[in-house]
Formats: C-alpha cells, sequence, structure tokens
C-alpha cells in the first residue's frame, strides 16, 4: 500500500476545486442571474397592475406571497420526482398542467 503524501492531497483538492470553479459556477451564476430578473418583473408587475387594479401595496405583497409560496410547494416535488420520473416525462405533465390552465 502506498501512503500519499500531504502535499499530493492538497494539489488533489486544489484540482477539485478547480473544477467545480470551472463547470458549477457558470450554472449557479446564471441561475442567480434570472432570479434577479424574476424579481425585477415582479416589481414591474407591481408598477402596472396596482394603478390599473387599484390595489394597495399589502395586498401585492399578500399575493405575491402566495404565489412564491405555490411555487415552492410544487417545485420541491417536482425536482424529487425528476430523477424517478425523467425530464420528459416532467415536462410534458408541466406543459399539460399549461395548457389546461390557459383554457
Amino acid at each position: 500500500m502506498s501512503t500519499l503524501s500531504s502535499a499530493s492531497l492538497v494539489n488533489d483538492r486544489r484540482a477539485v476545486y478547480r473544477r467545480i470553479d470551472l463547470h458549477v459556477l457558470p450554472l449557479l451564476v446564471c441561475c442567480y442571474l434570472l432570479a434577479y430578473l424574476d424579481r425585477i418583473n415582479i416589481g414591474f408587475a407591481k408598477l402596472q397592475t396596482q394603478s390599473d387594479i387599484g390595489i394597495t401595496d399589502a395586498v401585492f405583497g399578500v399575493g405575491a406571497g402566495i404565489f412564491f409560496l405555490g411555487y415552492m410547494l410544487f417545485e420541491i416535488p417536482s425536482n424529487l420526482l425528476l430523477p424517478r420520473l425523467g425530464a420528459r416525462t416532467i415536462q410534458g405533465c408541466a406543459a399539460a398542467s399549461h395548457v389546461g390552465c390557459a383554457r
């Protein structure tokens, strides 16, 4: 059996972190940017709907909170089912539910 030196372990660890930085961080930055754009869109929607419908800040806040609560409640089970059912099945169900809700 060979023993690994501490310098070898440090170099291996650095290589793993570098690989993670190059592969995972761009995806995380992209997701963060999309989440930021989503928050901005909610702000623009507030400006338009508040004057059109005549709702207060509190009512809009409750509505946005209910939206995100529902999003969280359905997103977690969907992500847990994704490895079992597959992406095509989940996307098909999502498309069918969007079509059903739109009519």
